[in-house]
């Protein structure tokens, strides 16, 4: 097994997984500039290039590794290596006062990667919006290289338990997954995407993000994950509970009024759930009962919303489904043709304007329409905003709620 970093390669023996990874770092960034499987024909590079010449906007400030954060609100950059203490250990500091310790070392089946934020001063650093980026390469770029050189990224921003399973766009094995092992990850970003940057065929560069922290002087937190190889969804999740994680299945993701829904926490260690519990913030969890390595949780609706269901175990880790709950469906779609006629109808300036009637967007922070003619910055928004793209199956919607016996939306279809 070899572990050669600082600007070289870092290989590692996967076993029967599929074969070896193999990578390499740059030495100024200590970012990663690649990432492959051995033995895979396609020599497939996992992740996206930051050298400004596959997209002129992503620089090596992107690469795998480096970051963002706010220190007492100030934005902070780490991209360039301060200090290496040792084979795998780079050190950053981004801020007076903040040092960031970055370890990569080889792991049986894969690599893993740790990530300290230290507090060496002699007073409180509030630490914010922190983004590491992990640059998967999911992009439509060149087409004729996508199905074999190319990966969706499916990010579970779960706490504790938080993973990254990327598929090959193509289907074929292997894959590549990646599985927080230590502290959590709770949201993600994607930077650099944009209409000018290749609309939606590049996914931008993906950032993990672990919670907002206050250390206290000498203080330090701390976020820790492996990336392995593996042969497909249920492979992954299986190895997500193998490395000490919980996978979490719903019998639906929305909440109804009428319906409760049942959700299954599960590991692989049985003993990982002694003491656990289960609590629900805007859904009411009815019931909970253990089987063997899966917690069973009822969850009820409570009120329209983003809601949770949190499980807590293993000494204070935690993780959750994110669920959407709804009541009344029908009021629901009332509520929402009500909307639409109430706010996103245009009446014309002039009785010969050609726009009157069209359903326009609606900006609820300034309870005013948005008329992207009006706007000489307009052009800079997305293709669909616009009065035609989606809000064509505004207008069918109203005309089938006449249909159905609706007739204070006649006039409008």
């Amino acid at each position: 097994m070899q572990n050669l970093l600082c600007g070289l390669t870092l290989a590692m023996t996967l076993g029967a997984v599929a074969g070896t990874l193999a990578l390499e770092e740059d030495a100024a960034t200590g970012g990663l500039v690649s990432v492959k499987i051995a033995g895979d024909e396609t020599d497939m590079n996992w992740i996206r290039p930051a050298d400004g010449k596959a997209f002129a906007w992503i620089g090596p400030n992107y690469r795998w590794g480096t970051g963002t954060l706010k220190v007492d609100g100030v934005l902070q950059t780490w991209d360039r290596v301060a200090e290496i203490r040792s084979k795998g250990v780079a050190v950053y500091r981004p801020a007076a006062g903040l040092e960031i310790v970055r370890t990569r070392t080889a792991t049986d089946d894969g690599f893993a990667e740790r990530y300290v934020f230290r507090n060496v001063s002699d007073r409180p650093l509030a630490l914010t919006e922190i983004d590491i980026h992990t640059p998967f390469r999911d992009d439509y770029l060149p087409p004729k290289e996508m199905w074999a050189r190319r990966c969706h990224a499916h990010v579970w921003t779960g706490g504790s338990s938080a993973w990254v399973c990327a598929l090959r766009m193509g289907g074929r094995t292997p894959h590549l997954g990646l599985v927080v092992t230590d502290g959590a990850i709770t949201a993600y970003g994607q930077k650099e995407r944009a209409r000018n940057k290749n609309y939606s065929n590049t996914r931008g560069v993906l950032s993990l993000s672990p919670p907002d922290v206050t250390l206290a002087p000498q203080g330090e937190t701390a976020v820790a994950w492996r990336l392995f190889p593996h042969d497909g969804k249920a492979d992954f999740l299986a190895r997500v509970r193998r490395l000490g994680g919980v996978t979490v299945t719903a019998a639906d993701w929305t909440v109804t009024a009428k319906e409760p829904v049942e959700l299954a926490f599960e590991v692989a260690d049985a003993r990982l759930l002694e003491g656990a519990s289960v609590r629900g913030e805007g859904v009411t969890v009815s019931s909970v009962r253990r089987e063997g390595t899966r917690l069973r949780a009822r969850a009820s609706y409570e009120k329209d919303g983003e809601a949770r269901v949190v499980l807590t175990y293993a000494g204070g880790r935690q993780t959750w489904a994110e669920l959407l709950a709804r009541g009344d469906p029908a009021a629901l779609v009332r509520a929402r043709a009500a909307f639409i006629a109430r706010h996103q109808v245009y009446r014309g300036a002039t009785p010969d304007d050609p726009r009157d009637g069209a359903l326009v967007e609606y900006d609820n922070e300034t309870e005013t329409q948005y008329h992207r003619w009006e706007q000489p910055k307009a052009a800079q928004l997305g293709p669909d905003h616009n009065e035609g793209a989606e809000r064509i199956a505004m207008g069918v919607f109203l005309a089938m709620m006449t249909r159905m016996g609706c007739d204070e939306y006649r006039p409008l279809v």
